[in-house]
């Protein structure tokens, strides 16, 4: 791909590094704010394998991704999450585990 900016499904788009977004998958998690659907889009770069996660409250939407660091799945950008998403980081991890082994 010669770009180095490419938009996903999700309209956003990402800049400085070369994506290719691949298919999404959702997965609904009871939360403290109810039950919740996330819905996780995986996308390739030239870091490696990440994906981009989103999910809606009252208070909006909110954005982060995941990586694999040292064989575990983590939210990478935790400084504007709230609380609620990040306690369930390790459900957010077995979902993700569970996409792979079936993909």
């Amino acid at each position: 791909m010669k770009d180095s900016v490419v938009l996903c499904e999700d309209g956003l788009s990402f800049a400085f590094e070369t994506l290719t977004c691949m298919p999404h998958f959702t997965k609904r998690i009871e939360t403290t704010e109810g039950s919740s659907v996330f819905y996780f889009n995986r996308i390739y770069t030239v870091n490696g394998t990440r994906y981009h996660v989103s999910v809606r409250n009252n208070s909006g939407i909110h954005y982060f991704m995941m990586e694999d660091r040292n064989g575990s799945w983590v939210i990478s950008n935790t400084s504007t999450l709230p609380n609620w998403i990040m306690e369930r980081e390790k459900e957010l991890e077995k979902a993700i585990i569970e996409h792979l082994s079936i993909d």
